[in-house]
């Protein structure tokens, strides 16, 4: 099941956020990405799954999904990535 945002403690949500951009750094990403997690709730535990540094970008992907969740439709998300692009 597809739950955007995830269900998870606000907590939580902010531990992921910080440690996906320590990642982005640390790896020297540029342009877009999305970093995956897994959460284990029996113990608590978060592992970083995997960064994808060219995520599927149909309007079905998960990618402009995650940034409409956070108020960024699509032509909203190609317009501000083209812009970063120029810059």
């Amino acid at each position: 099941e597809l739950l955007i945002p995830a269900e998870i403690e606000a907590v939580l949500a902010a531990e992921i956020t910080q440690l996906a951009r320590a990642a982005y750094r640390l790896l020297s990403i540029r342009g877009l990405a999305r970093v995956d997690f897994l959460y284990q709730l029996k113990s608590d535990a978060l592992y970083l799954n995997e960064v994808n540094t060219m995520p599927g970008f149909t309007k079905t992907s998960m990618f402009p999904k995650l940034w409409a969740a956070a108020g960024l439709d699509y032509s909203g998300l190609l317009e501000r990535l083209v812009r970063l692009a120029m810059a």
